[in-house]
């Protein structure tokens, strides 16, 4: 039989055991067929706004419509104020539904912010979605959130036990009226497991930071390939001296956690004397990752790249351990670097697809 100590701490460590699946498993339907949670439209400066929480819809039922008219371009949080439950889990994502309908001036992307009880925030924010009227769902990440700059406490890191209520809703871009409904809401800890690739929307090529030797030369464009335009640099490189090209496309909110790694299709022009091109991924604050040399390729290729296969760069820098935070990528850098042989030093490197690869 279990004496009395032995039977306390078996039953300490089977509450800590069950506490740690229930948050894993932590679900909780902000406006879903589970259930809709009170929420209320607080005034947004240069914004003229309603709310209609509505039964059903052609995005199903239950949802929040909020009708807008937005005064000015700068960029506005068009939020709704939701109470934050007694000893609420770390959720993992948001889950929502999103049709919007807005002016063409207008971009909608979703959003969320989270405010403790010093009133610090953290918050994450999506890619655009179309205007069109068409239902997107998306999974926002909410692991790596980011910390407010007008936060005053010590801490980086959001203590969700000390939250007293959050935001959902969504920043409006530009000047001009819509109307964007929300369904299938959820904060969520179910693990998220893909099935397919995930295509990632290239930026055009004037939107990539262009980082560049200042003795070289570059030029940019978005160049036809059949009915897509393909991001493109086109670059020269003096002879005999070590150079480098490295654009970088900022990456879009995604579940990078939940994937084995990266493909891309691409074709490339390196000078001779350059092994291939330099992949980089980078979490901020100067921290970035390098792969294998990807060889260049006169035709379109599409080479994975796994997560695991990047490591730290020798000239990065990071607070705290060295390996890849997969779940707070930022940017992907698609370059080369090396000293340029031959007749000339001329390269272009053309991104025609980024996936996320299950």
């Amino acid at each position: 039989m279990l004496n009395a100590r032995t039977t306390r701490l078996f039953l300490l460590a089977l509450t800590a055991t069950l506490s740690v699946l229930m948050a894993q498993d932590a679900f909780m339907p902000l406006c879903a067929e589970g259930g809709v949670v009170k929420a209320a439209l607080p005034p947004v400066a240069g914004i003229d706004a309603s709310l209609e929480a509505l039964a059903a819809g052609e995005t199903g039922g239950p949802l929040w419509r909020i009708a807008f008219t937005k005064k000015g371009a700068e960029r506005r949080f068009v939020p709704l104020t939701i109470e934050a439950p007694a000893a609420m889990p770390a959720f993992k994502a948001l889950e929502v539904t999103v049709a919007a309908n807005a002016d063409e001036a207008v971009a909608i992307r979703p959003a969320i912010m989270f405010f403790d009880k010093n009133g610090d925030a953290w918050y994450r924010y999506g890619t655009p979605v179309g205007t069109d009227g068409k239902a997107a769902t998306l999974r926002m990440n909410l692991v790596s959130l980011r910390r407010t700059n007008f936060s005053s406490g010590a801490g980086n890191e959001l203590d969700w036990s000390t939250l007293t209520h959050f935001w959902v809703g969504f920043l409006a871009d530009g000047e001009g009226a819509g109307r964007v409904e929300l369904s299938n809401a959820s904060l969520t800890s179910r693990p998220y497991v893909p099935t397919a690739p995930l295509e990632i929307a290239l930026l055009p090529i004037q939107k990539w930071s262009m980082g560049i030797d200042k003795a070289a030369t570059q030029t940019t464009a978005m160049v036809k390939d059949g009915d897509v335009e393909v991001p493109t640099v086109s670059f020269r490189f003096p002879l005999h001296r070590h150079m480098f090209v490295v654009p970088a496309m900022r990456l879009p909110e995604a579940e990078y956690a939940s994937y084995k790694g990266l493909r891309l299709t691409y074709k490339a022009k390196v000078p001779a004397g350059i092994k291939g091109l330099l992949i980089m991924l980078g979490e901020g604050g100067g921290s970035f990752y390098t792969t294998v040399a990807v060889p260049p390729s006169a035709e379109w290729r599409s080479i994975d790249l796994p997560f695991d296969s990047f490591k730290m760069a020798s000239w990065a820098k990071k607070a705290s351990g060295s390996d890849l935070d997969v779940s707070n990528i930022k940017s992907i850098t698609i370059g080369c670097h090396g000293s340029a042989t031959g007749d000339n030093g001329e390269g272009e490197i053309a991104v025609k697809k980024l996936e996320l690869m299950p």
